[in-house]
C-alpha cells in the first residue's frame, strides 16, 4: 500500500507526502530501535554490555552515561569501518575514532574535547551480529542531579527521527512512583493513538506491548548465599507489583529479574583471569573469600598476604581483576570452582551468564517476541506520523481535485493501519492476560497462551494447531450460547490467527 500511495503523490503532486512515504519505507528496512532507560546507576550500561556480549560502554558505581549513544551495525557506518559519529545540537556532524567514545559518554572523565556539552547524541558503529537487526540505545540516567544528561533522554523520545520502537526500563530494588510516571511519559511520546482515526481504538489495546522492564541487582536477594535462587524473591516482588498496581501492569508488558554484572564479567573474563580464580578456589582462604570477604579486605595488602602473593605477581594485577569482575562475581566464581574443580573456562563463563538471568531477556528481544514482530512494532511507530502528514496536507489543500485525491490517499493509509492491527489482533490478548482480564477462565487462559505461543513461533505443528482450533471452536460455540461477548470476540481472534498460522509477512505495507 505504501508503494500505491507513493504512486499517487509522486511526480510533483505532493512532495511533502512523497518524502514522508520514502522516509517510512527507509525506516521499515532499518533495524528495530531498543532504548535502555532508567534511573542513574540502575545498571543500564552494564545491561547493554551483557546483551551484546562485549564491553563497549564504560560502567561502574561512579560512571555516568552523559550523552545518548546509539550502537549500530558497522554496515551502516559512513566508512564501512568502526567509528563514532558525533551529532551536535546545531545539526553539525563529526566523525571520529571509535576509541574516543568514553570522552563523550562518561560523565566522570574530564572533557578534553571542549565540546561535550554541545553534543546531542552519538552513533557508535560496531561489527556485532546482534546489531544487524536492532539498534541499541544507551541513555543517561533519569532524575539525575545534572539536568542536562536526563534531558538528553527525554529529547530522544521527542525526536520523531530517533524515537525508539522498544523501551527497556531498568530499575533496581522496588519500583517507585516516579519510575512508572517516567515510563508513562515515554509511552505517551511513542503512542500510536490519534483521535478520529478509525484504528485508534484498536491501537490503544496495543499500548505497553513495546515496554519491558529489567529488575536489576537481583543477586542481592541471595545475600551471598550462592545456592539460593535470587529469582524466586525477585519474581515475588514483580508479581506483587503486577497484582497490586494497575499502573505497573499498564507500563510493563513483561518483567525480567537479572544480575547483568555476572554476564558482563563473564564476557570480559580472560583465560588468565580464569587461571587466577582457579588458584583462589584451590587456596586455603577459598571458603573465607567466597563467603566473608569484603572489598576493603581484598584491597588491603596485608590481609592474607602470603596466600595472595602466590596467586598474583603484583597488587596491580590483583586489583585489575577486581576492577574487571567486581568482588561478588569473583566470589561466586570461586564458590563454583570449589565445588566443580573440573570446570573449564567455557563452562565457568556459561554458568556466570546463566546466573545473570540475561539469556531469557536476550532471547525475547533478539529471537523471540521482538525478533519475530519487529516490522509490526516499526510500523505502528511510523504509520501514525504518515497519517498525520496526509491529514495536514489534505486540510491545507484548496483545489477540489487535489482534496479528493488526498482523501483517497488518507483512506489507503487508514486501511493499511486497520489491516495491520487486524492481522496482529492476537497481541491484544497478551495485553489482556497481563492486565488480568477475567473474561476467560484459568483453563481458557492456559489454552490461549498455548495458542499464542504457537502463533508466534517459527514452528509449524499441525497436530497442535488442529487440537487448538477444535478447542477454540467449541469454546466460541459455548460463548455464543451464553452470550459472553468479550470472551467470544477474544476466542474468535485466537481462532482466526490459528487458521492463518504460520502468520503471513506484513508485505501489504510495502505493496
Amino acid at each position: 500500500m505504501l508503494n500505491e500511495i507513493l504512486g499517487i503523490v509522486s511526480y510533483g503532486f505532493n512532495p511533502t507526502i512523497e518524502d514522508e512515504v520514502n522516509s517510512v519505507l527507509r525506516q521499515l528496512n532499518e533495524p528495530l530501535r531498543l532504548a535502555i532507560v532508567g534511573e542513574t546507576s540502575a545498571g543500564k550500561s552494564t545491561l547493554l554490555n551483557a546483551l551484546v556480549k562485549q564491553y563497549i560502554v564504560p560502567t561502574g558505581p561512579q560512571t555516568l552515561t552523559y550523552n545518548v549513544n546509539v550502537l549500530r551495525h558497522i554496515s551502516f557506518s559512513p566508512t564501512g569501518e568502526e567509528c563514532i559519529v558525533i551529532h551536535f545540537k546545531d545539526g553539525e556532524e563529526k566523525m571520529m575514532e571509535a576509541g574516543l567514545l568514553s570522552s563523550f559518554v562518561d560523565g566522570t572523565l574530564e572533557d578534553n574535547t571542549g565540546f561535550r556539552d554541545e553534543v546531542d547524541w552519538v552513533e557508535v558503529f560496531k561489527p556485532y551480529d546482534y546489531l544487524k537487526q536492532i539498534d541499541i540505545i544507551d541513555t543517561p540516567g533519569l532524575y539525575s542531579t545534572k539536568k542536562h544528561d536526563s534531558q538528553n533522554t527525554y529529547n530522544l523520545f521527542a525526536d520523531q527521527n530517533r524515537k525508539p520502537d522498544i523501551i527497556l526500563f531498568v530499575a533496581q530494588k522496588e519500583y517507585q512512583a516516579e519510575d512508572l510516571e517516567a515510563v508513562a511519559r515515554f509511552q505517551s511520546a511513542n503512542s500510536s493513538q490519534r483521535g478520529g482515526n478509525r484504528s485508534s481504538l484498536k491501537g490503544s489495546k496495543f499500548s505497553g506491548l513495546n515496554t519491558l522492564t529489567a529488575f536489576t541487582h537481583c543477586d542481592n536477594y541471595a545475600h551471598g548465599e550462592w545456592s539460593v535462587d535470587y529469582r524466586v524473591k525477585a519474581y515475588d516482588i514483580i508479581d506483587h507489583n503486577r497484582t497490586a498496581y494497575p499502573k505497573f501492569r499498564a507500563c510493563f508488558f513483561k518483567a525480567f529479574p537479572i544480575a547483568a554484572l555476572y554476564a558482563q564479567s563473564a564476557y570480559r573474563m580472560t583465560e588468565d583471569d580464569f587461571a587466577n580464580l582457579k588458584k583462589i578456589a584451590l587456596s586455603p582462604i577459598a571458603e573465607k573469600f567466597a563467603q566473608r570477604y569484603t572489598k576493603k579486605r581484598y584491597m588491603n595488602e596485608e590481609t592474607d598476604k602470603e596466600v595472595w602473593s602466590k596467586i598474583f605477581t603484583t597488587m596491580v594485577e590483583k586489583n585489575a581483576l577486581l576492577a574487571k569482575m567486581e568482588l561478588e562475581v569473583m566470589q561466586y566464581a570461586v564458590w563454583l570452582l570449589q565445588r566443580n574443580p573440573e570446570f573449564t573456562f567455557a563452562k565457568l563463563q556459561c554458568r556466570l551468564v546463566e546466573y545473570s538471568g540475561i539469556s531469557p531477556l536476550e532471547s525475547y528481544i533478539f529471537s523471540g517476541h521482538f525478533g519475530k514482530l519487529g516490522l509490526f512494532y516499526k510500523a505502528i511507530r511510523l504509520l501514525p506520523s504518515l497519517h498525520n502528514c496526509i491529514e495536514r496536507e489534505a486540510g491545507n489543500a484548496l483545489d477540489k481535485k487535489v482534496v479528493d485525491k488526498l482523501q483517497q490517499v488518507l483512506w489507503l493509509c487508514s486501511d493499511m493501519e486497520k489491516n495491520l492491527y487486524d492481522t496482529f489482533a492476537y497481541l491484544t490478548l497478551l495485553r489482556d492476560f497481563y492486565d488480568q482480564r477475567d473474561y476467560f477462565s484459568e483453563e481458557e487462559w492456559t489454552m490461549a497462551n498455548k495458542a499464542l505461543d504457537l502463533i508466534m513461533s517459527n514452528t509449524y505443528d499441525e497436530p497442535l494447531r488442529k487440537q487448538l482450533v477444535e478447542y477454540w471452536t467449541r469454546q466460541c460455540e459455548f460463548f455464543t450460547m451464553i452470550y459472553d461477548i468479550p470472551a467470544l470476540e477474544a476466542g474468535k481472534i485466537i481462532l482466526d490467527a490459528l487458521k492463518c498460522h504460520p502468520q503471513p509477512e506484513i508485505t501489504d505495507i510495502h505493496n
